[in-house]
C-alpha cells in the first residue's frame, strides 16, 4: 500500500514538474523604467547598450544602442536559461511594436533570432527567416513608433532568441544612438492607435509628433507639428509658405494597412482644414486640398496604385472646415493607405494651412464622413450678456476672435451652458464646440 502511495505521488510530483518546466511566454511589453530588463547587446564588439533613466517620450526611462562605427548595431533578448519562458509566442503575436528617436543613419529594423517548434524545450532551435522593415526615418530628434509585421515566422514557433537590428550600410560616428522608450508584442494594431486607415491622426501621439507622417521636402513650405491652434485635441500640422508654390505640397502617411482579405470597397476620407492669411485678419484664400487613395496587393508603396479626389476649401474667415474625400479603386486590393496636399498656388508669403484630425476607412458605399457634432445650438446671435449654448454634456467650448486668439474657454457641465460674453469687446467671434472627435462651428457678433 505504501509502495503504491509513493508511487501515485512521484507521479504526480512528476507531473507538475513537468508543467514547471514547459516554457512559458515572458514579458510582452518592455518599457525600460527600470534597467534594461534582459536586453543587452547582441553579436559584433562596437555597439554599446546602456540604460537611460531619464530618456523616452516621458522622461521615465528609455534603452540607448550606441551603433559607434558600426552598420548593423542591435539589441538581443534571449529567454531565460533555465527554459523558464519563450520570448515571444508566435501562435499569439503578430507585431512587435518599437517607440524608437532614431539619431543614427540606420534606414532600416530588421528582426532575427532563433525559434523552435511550439511544445518543444531545452533548446533554442534554427534561425528564422528575418523580417525587415524599410523606410525607417534616420537622424530624427522625434519619437516614432513603428509596427513591425512577424506573420512570416511560422504561427507554430516559438522565439528563443530575438535581435531587434537597427541596419544601414554606412557606419555612424562615436555617440550616435537609437533611443528605444518601449518595445511591445501585440496581437493586433490596436484600434486606438488608429483612424480607419491613419495612424496618429490628430499628430498627438507621442505628445505632438510627427509620426507617422513623411511630409514631401518642397522649398517653398515648412511643416511642422504646432499647438497654437488646433482643431481637436493638443496639435495640429502646420503647413507655413514662405512663397507661392508651384504645385501641391504632399504629406504622406508611412503606414499602409494591411486589410488582412481582399476587397473592392471604396475608401472614403476626411481632414479638417484652416487657412490663415496673418497679412490681413479674417479673410483667407480658399485653397485646393487633394486627397488621394492608394490600393495595392502587398506592403509596398511603389506598388500602390492612386487614386486623386480634388476638393476646395469654402471658408474664407480663418475658421477650421471639414474637407471630405471619396475614392473608387480600380482593381481588387488588399492593403491601402490615404495622403493628402495643399495646392499653393493661391497662398501668398507668410500664409498658413493648419490640417487636423485626418480620417480614412473603407465602406461599400462612397458615402462621405460627417463629422460634424450634431444637436447643437447657439443663441442669441447678436448677444450683448450671456450667450445660451446647447451641446453634449462634457463639449469643450472654445470662443476666439477674428486673429484666433482664444478669448474663452468651457467645458460643459449641462445640456445647456449659460456663457457670458459681458466682458468681451463688439465685433465678430468664433464659437467652436467639441465632443468626441466631432465638431460644430459658428460665427457670433457680440454688441
Amino acid at each position: 500500500m505504501k509502495a503504491r502511495l509513493l508511487k501515485n505521488l512521484t507521479m504526480v510530483t512528476a507531473f507538475f514538474a513537468a508543467i514547471t518546466m514547459s516554457a512559458q511566454q515572458g514579458p510582452t511589453l518592455y518599457d525600460f523604467t527600470s534597467g534594461q530588463q534582459n536586453w543587452a547587446k547582441g553579436y559584433g564588439a562596437t555597439p554599446v547598450v546602456d540604460h537611460d533613466p531619464t530618456g523616452g517620450v516621458a522622461g521615465d526611462g528609455a534603452l540607448t544602442l550606441e551603433r559607434n562605427g558600426n552598420n548593423n548595431a542591435n539589441i538581443r533578448r534571449e529567454q531565460d536559461g533555465d527554459d523558464a519562458f519563450i520570448v515571444l509566442d508566435r501562435a499569439v503575436y503578430n507585431y512587435i511594436k518599437i517607440i524608437v528617436k532614431n539619431e543614427t543613419k540606420a534606414n532600416q529594423i530588421r528582426i532575427q533570432g532563433t525559434s523552435r517548434e511550439s511544445g518543444v524545450t531545452g533548446e533554442t532551435g534554427p534561425a528564422f527567416t528575418a523580417v525587415t522593415l524599410n523606410g525607417v526615418e534616420s537622424e530624427t530628434s522625434t519619437y516614432k513608433s513603428y509596427y513591425i509585421d512577424i506573420t512570416a515566422i511560422p504561427s507554430n514557433h516559438e522565439i528563443t532568441t530575438l535581435d531587434i537590428i537597427f541596419r544601414q550600410l554606412s557606419p555612424d560616428t562615436a555617440g550616435s544612438l537609437v533611443i528605444i522608450d518601449e518595445i511591445e508584442f501585440l496581437t493586433a494594431i490596436p484600434p486606438a492607435t488608429l483612424s480607419g486607415l491613419v495612424q496618429n491622426p490628430s499628430f498627438d501621439d507621442l505628445g505632438g509628433s510627427i509620426n507617422p507622417f513623411n511630409p514631401a521636402s518642397q522649398a517653398w513650405a515648412t511643416i511642422a507639428v504646432s499647438s497654437e491652434d488646433v482643431n481637436t485635441g493638443s496639435y495640429s500640422l502646420k503647413h507655413e509658405y514662405s512663397a507661392p508654390s508651384g504645385g501641391t505640397h504632399f504629406v504622406f502617411n508611412d503606414y499602409i494597412h494591411d486589410i488582412g482579405s481582399t476587397t473592392s470597397d471604396h475608401m472614403i476620407a476626411s481632414v479638417w482644414v484652416k487657412v490663415v492669411r496673418p497679412s490681413t485678419p479674417g479673410v483667407s484664400p480658399v485653397v485646393d486640398i487633394q486627397g488621394q487613395g492608394r490600393f495595392g496587393t502587398d506592403l509596398v508603396v511603389s506598388n500602390l496604385i492612386t487614386v486623386g479626389d480634388n476638393q476646395t476649401t469654402t471658408k474664407t474667415d480663418g475658421t477650421w472646415e471639414q474637407v471630405n474625400f471619396a475614392f473608387t479603386p480600380s482593381a481588387p486590393y488588399s492593403t491601402a493607405q490615404f495622403r493628402y496636399g495643399i495646392d499653393g498656388a493661391d497662398l501668398l508669403a507668410g500664409d498658413i494651412v493648419y490640417i487636423d484630425d485626418l480620417h480614412a476607412e473603407l465602406s461599400a458605399t462612397l458615402t462621405v464622413i460627417k463629422n460634424t457634432l450634431e444637436g447643437v445650438s447657439v443663441y442669441p446671435n447678436p448677444v450683448r450678456e450671456t450667450l445660451s449654448i446647447k451641446s453634449p454634456v462634457g463639449s469643450d467650448i472654445t470662443i476666439y476672435n477674428v486673429v484666433g486668439a482664444t478669448v474663452k474657454t468651457i467645458k460643459s457641465t449641462d445640456a445647456l451652458q449659460n456663457v457670458s460674453v459681458s466682458n468681451l469687446r463688439s465685433g465678430l467671434y468664433f464659437v467652436k464646440i467639441s465632443n468626441e472627435g466631432k465638431v460644430y462651428q459658428e460665427k457670433i457678433i457680440k454688441k
